[in-house]
């Protein structure tokens, strides 16, 4: 018989880090060894961090010379834990590695993609999230998405305006 323990929410523990380029390419690196058999590139590929509220990170490719150039970046607007670095980190080498097979991007999440990421999950028994829309944004973030918000509305004022005196 198993004896059920509860444990306080105050004594739970997550531990947000702060992101830098270092730690996103030992990320790639075990996840690469890890869940792709290091199938993926080593060469060529770049990090950055980012500051939008909009996308919590995404990836984007070039060819030059027929090599392929890997750009992965990361929000620092959101908080972020290893668990869900790894997540999004998977789901931007999901990205990776369907470009590096057929030089084709699946930026909108299609058929293939998602029978990539059905693969992982069944195999490794984790969970490559579709979007990231489970992190969420830093004090800071929401400051940001905020005044973002207040300018837009100002905006719409604006143009309703001059669209009634015109019109």
């Amino acid at each position: 018989m198993f004896k059920k323990y509860s444990l306080p929410l105050h004594r739970i523990k997550i531990v947000i880090m702060k992101l830098t380029k270092t730690y996103l390419k030992e990320l790639y690196k075990k996840c690469n060894h890890k869940f792709f058999t290091d199938e993926l590139p080593k060469t060529g590929l770049s990090f950055r961090i980012d500051h939008s509220i909009h996308n919590v990170a995404g990836c984007y490719f070039s060819t030059q010379n027929d090599k392929i150039n890997t750009t992965i970046y990361f929000s620092d607007m959101y908080e972020w834990n290893e668990e869900y670095l790894e997540k999004i980190m998977l789901h931007e080498m999901v990205h990776v590695f369907l470009y590096s097979s057929n030089r084709k991007a699946d930026s909108k999440h299609g058929k293939r993609f998602k029978e990539v990421c059905m693969n992982i999950n069944t195999k490794f028994g984790v969970n490559v999230p579709l979007d990231g829309s489970f992190v969420s944004l830093t004090d800071e973030g929401l400051q940001q998405k905020s005044a973002n918000k207040k300018t837009h509305n100002i905006f719409l004022l604006a143009l309703n305006y001059l669209l009634n005196k015109l019109f």
